[in-house]
């Protein structure tokens, strides 16, 4: 499960860096610390997150499991479909901050709307500047 995981992430940068050629660069202090999103025009460090469906009595949830250092930074947030293996949407938040792992659509609506939705991995630049404008980043 966390290999896949690992592997859709990674598809996901690969994915963003193929978008924006000479826009956006892969970042990282060592091997041993996550990579990290560079917006080249700016130097805006960008966290990416994949969050992990589940689903219990009460219904589905996202699991989101993030390093405390990655919840002051813009982050694009994935959130996969029932099996993990494939994103079903993303999501584009200013700072990341959020008040507890665990994402349940409807009781936790307003946090998921703070985050900028994107039909298309296409449009994260345009969101991106979008984003900065309103936060002042």
């Amino acid at each position: 499960m966390r290999q896949r995981r690992l592997l859709v992430r990674r598809d996901l940068i690969e994915c963003l860096l193929e978008a924006f050629p000479g826009k956006i660069e892969q970042v990282r202090k060592s091997r041993r610390f996550r990579a990290l999103l560079r917006y080249r025009k700016t130097g805006l460090l960008i966290a990416v997150v994949l969050a992990q469906h589940g689903k219990d009595r009460i219904g589905d949830y996202w699991r989101i499991n993030a390093p405390k250092v990655e919840g002051k930074r813009t982050a694009i947030v994935a959130f996969p479909n029932e099996e993990n293996t494939k994103i079903q949407s993303l999501r584009l938040f200013g700072q990341l901050r959020f008040a507890k792992s665990v994402i349940r659509n409807g009781r936790d609506d307003e946090w998921l709307s703070s985050g900028r939705l994107l039909t298309d991995v296409k449009q994260f630049v345009e969101v991106l500047e979008q984003v900065r404008a309103e936060t002042g980043l």
